[in-house]
């Protein structure tokens, strides 16, 4: 008797380096140098902005690494990622 894996996600799993995550794309629009806003965010990965908010602050919370800076406008407040050692 022979057996045949039926999922085909157990037979090519996907490598990092093509994979595109809801917090990759975010972290990417905060690293620009205009940063962005929460609506902004949750536009584009699909999430309503109290969730951007959440993840914004669960993810930054420990990392020494980054500092979320924000600033408020017109627009709304705009979040922006900076590297602890250049501020």
């Amino acid at each position: 008797m022979t057996t045949t894996n039926a999922n085909p996600a157990k037979q090519a799993p996907c490598s990092k380096a093509t994979r595109v995550t809801c917090a990759g794309t975010m972290i990417a629009m905060m690293r620009a140098p205009d940063g962005a806003t929460a609506g902004e965010m949750g536009a584009a990965v699909g999430w309503q902005k109290h969730s951007v908010r959440g993840f914004i602050a669960r993810t930054f919370k420990r990392r020494n690494d980054v500092k979320v800076m924000r600033a408020r406008g017109d627009a709304g407040t705009r979040y922006r990622l900076v590297d602890r050692q250049a501020s």
